[in-house]
Order: structure tokens, then sequence, then C-alpha cells
């Protein structure tokens, strides 16, 4: 007889291949323990999502108009006000108008009685 013998396909085991059969004995044995932790992390998740106050944000950007899109202005501004010494309407000029009749207190007022009040009369009826 040889020294050396050949193993047998049964006792050949590949250190990288996983048995699923008693990878799920382990768990079933262990099936307590992973009740326990799963109610336990589902309590805590559940205690933070009610309890956590949440948090809503938002993000607005105000980008000065192209220079195309004041031309009308300029053509039919030029025609009125020809000879008078008017100039020409630029971006920055526009942009800053805008700007302050954005932080209009008036405005702000206009529309929440023009647009807003009469919308909360459509949800309470």
């Amino acid at each position: 007889m040889s020294p050396h013998t050949t193993p047998t396909p049964a006792s050949t085991v590949n250190a990288d291949e996983i048995d699923l059969f008693e990878l799920i004995q382990s768990l079933w044995q262990e099936k307590v323990l992973v009740v326990i932790m799963t109610a336990i992390f589902t309590v805590l998740a559940l205690a933070y999502a009610l309890l956590a106050t949440p948090i809503y944000q938002t993000q607005a950007t105000l980008v000065p108009p192209p220079a195309y899109a004041i031309q009308g202005y300029n053509e039919g501004r030029m025609e009125a006000f020809r000879n008078t010494g008017v100039k020409e309407l630029t971006v920055g000029n526009v942009y800053g108008v805008f700007k302050t009749h954005l932080n209009s207190l008036q405005l702000r007022n206009r529309f929440f009685d023009e647009v807003y009040v009469p919308s909360l009369k459509g949800i309470a009826s």
C-alpha cells in the first residue's frame, strides 16, 4: 500500500465555499438571539422615527436674467424716449429692481391677500 491515499470527494472541503445548510442550521440554533436583536433594533428605529424632530430644508437660487431677455425692454424704451438722454437698461439694473420688489413688504402682503388667503378658503370648505 502506498503511504499516500487520495482523498475522497466527501472529505475535500474547499475553503472559499459556503455550506448553506450549515449556515441555516447555525442561524436556526440561534433563532432566539436573532429574534431578540431584530425586535430591539425595530423598536429603536420606530422610537427614533416617531420622536425625532423633522427637518425640512429647501434652497432657492436667483440668477440675473441674460442680456437677450431684456433686449425687448431696451428696444421699446429707446424708441419711446428717443432724444431724451435715457440710457439702456443693463442686466444689473433689471436684477436690482427685481430684488428690491422681491424684498418688498407691500408686495408680500398683496400676494398673501390675493393668492394665499383665497387658497385657504377652498381647503376649509
